[in-house]
């Protein structure tokens, strides 16, 4: 599990609930790029290691990464990801299987995993209080679920649409991550986003309270 182990969080990170990043020098940079040869290239790696398992929800974040996947492995000769889905049939309103199916028809992939998960996923059930004793807090917070995914793929890669709704979606606290991260010189303004992002959970439920 080395990369559960390079994925620590660090004592900032665990309190604020945000992820800043490994690089605390470095500068955000434009690259005049195609995104969707970026995403492309980001994942030849993983798939030049087969088998390539892609967690796979059915929703935007998995299905995009499940795609770009397909594609790369097709335009490269590799061999083509795994999709690979946890079921939670205690939990019914997870389901997505319309939606699954519709992106793996369409996709034409054949090699489609899925597992029925149980409690030992919960987050604090037996699969992550294991993770949490041997490696101490790691993120994401479902590192239960990776475990079982890598499991799965024994020799070969894992990828996962984590960070996907920060990129689709924006995300609220990503000004002052930026800031507390160097990546952007300081304004007046950052003084009090990151007094709210550092605040109490009820003063930041105060403050949504009232937007």
């Amino acid at each position: 599990m080395d990369t559960l182990s390079a994925a620590r969080p660090t004592p900032l990170e665990i309190a604020t609930g945000l992820v800043l990043g490994t690089a605390p020098g470095a500068r955000l940079r434009a690259v005049a790029r195609d995104p969707l040869e970026a995403l492309q290239d980001a994942l030849l790696p993983s798939l030049r290691r087969p088998p390539c398992l892609v967690l796979f929800s059915g929703g935007r974040d998995s299905s995009v990464v499940l795609a770009v996947a397909a594609r790369a492995a097709r335009s490269e000769g590799l061999p083509p990801p795994v999709a690979f889905t946890l079921r939670y049939a205690a939990a019914p309103e997870t389901d997505e299987t319309e939606w699954q199916e519709r992106v793996v028809a369409h996709l034409g992939l054949r090699d489609w995993s899925r597992v029925d998960a149980a409690a030992e996923l919960d987050l604090l059930g037996p699969g992550n209080a294991k993770t949490v004793r041997l490696h101490g807090v790691r993120y994401p917070a479902n590192t239960a679920g990776l475990r079982v995914a890598c499991a799965a793929a024994r020799d070969g890669s894992v990828l996962d649409g984590s960070g996907g709704d920060e990129l689709f979606g924006g995300w609220r606290a990503g000004p002052a991550a930026d800031v507390l991260a160097r990546r952007v010189a300081p304004r007046p303004r950052d003084v009090l986003r990151i007094g709210l992002a550092l605040a109490p959970p009820r003063v930041r439920a105060a403050r949504d309270g009232r937007a």
